[in-house]
C-alpha cells in the first residue's frame, strides 16, 4: 500500500456526542473548589472576629474599671487595671508576664506609647495589686483609662 492509498483510508476522530452524563461530570468540578474556596473565606472571617472579640472584651473591662472607680472604689479598680494591663500586654508578647517594676512600666510605655507609665501617675499599676488599699485621684485614673483605652488598638513595638 502506498502512502497515498493509506491516507485515502484514514477517516476523522469522530467525539462521543456529548450526553447529560458527561454535562453532570463536567460540573463535579465547580463543587469542590467552591467548597474551598468557602472555607477558606470563612477561616478568615473568624480570624478576623477573634482579633475584634479581645478589643471587645477589653473595652468592656474598662467600663466595669470606670464604674468602681465613680462609685469610691478606687483600689478595687486600680487592681483591676493591673490585671487588664497585663493581660493586653501578654496577648501581644507573653515574654512580659515574668516583668515586675520598672522593666514592666516601661513595657507599658512601649505598649501603650506614652511615658505616662514610668514618669508619671501610671506608676500606681506597678505596686497597685500588692497594697491593701491603694488610691489615686479620680482625673488621675480616668486619664490612665483613657491612655489604655485608646492603645488597645494600637499595634505592639518591639
Amino acid at each position: 500500500m502506498t502512502p497515498a492509498e493509506m491516507i485515502a483510508r484514514m477517516h476523522d476522530i469522530h467525539l462521543p456526542e456529548t450526553s447529560v452524563v458527561t454535562e453532570v461530570a463536567d460540573g463535579w468540578a465547580v463543587g469542590p473548589i467552591a467548597a474551598a474556596a468557602g472555607a477558606v473565606v470563612l477561616l478568615l472571617l473568624a480570624r478576623v472576629r477573634r482579633r475584634r472579640t479581645w478589643r471587645r472584651q477589653a473595652r468592656a473591662e474598662l467600663v466595669a474599671i470606670r464604674r468602681l472607680a465613680r462609685a469610691g472604689d478606687t483600689g478595687r479598680a486600680l487592681r483591676r487595671l493591673s490585671v487588664l494591663t497585663r493581660r493586653i500586654v501578654m496577648r501581644d508578647e507573653s515574654r512580659a508576664a515574668p516583668l515586675t517594676g520598672e522593666p514592666w512600666l516601661r513595657r507599658l510605655d512601649a505598649r501603650f506609647d506614652t511615658d505616662r507609665f514610668t514618669a508619671g501617675e501610671g506608676r500606681a499599676l506597678a505596686s497597685a495589686p500588692y497594697q491593701p488599699n491603694p488610691q489615686m485621684a479620680d482625673a488621675t485614673l480616668e486619664e490612665l483609662l483613657r491612655i489604655i483605652d485608646a492603645g488597645l488598638d494600637r499595634r505592639r513595638r518591639r
